[in-house]
C-alpha cells in the first residue's frame, strides 16, 4: 500500500473505534490478526466508491471514452514505473 508499517496500527485502531472494521484471529496462523470490514464499514466503503465515481464523472465529463482509456493508462505508467 506504500505505508509504513509502523503507520498501519494507528489507522486500524482508528478504523475500529469508528466501528469501520474489526480485528479476528487468522484461521491459520495463531500469532496473526485479521482485518476485517463491518456492515457498517462496507456500506461506508460503497458511499465512498460512489463519490468517488461522481467526482470522477464530473472531472474527466469533456472526456471521450478513448480520452479515458489512454489518461488512466498513462496514469498507471506514472504510478507504477
Amino acid at each position: 500500500m506504500g505505508i509504513d508499517p509502523s503507520a498501519v496500527v494507528p489507522i486500524v485502531d482508528d478504523l475500529a473505534r469508528k466501528g469501520l472494521v474489526r480485528r479476528e484471529p487468522h484461521p491459520e496462523d495463531r500469532r496473526s490478526r485479521r482485518i476485517v470490514a463491518t456492515e457498517d464499514g462496507l456500506a461506508r466503503l460503497e458511499d465512498l466508491r460512489l463519490l468517488a465515481r461522481a467526482v470522477d464523472d464530473e472531472l474527466l465529463a469533456d472526456l471521450t471514452a478513448e480520452e479515458r482509456r489512454v489518461l488512466l493508462k498513462l496514469l498507471q505508467r506514472v504510478a507504477h514505473p
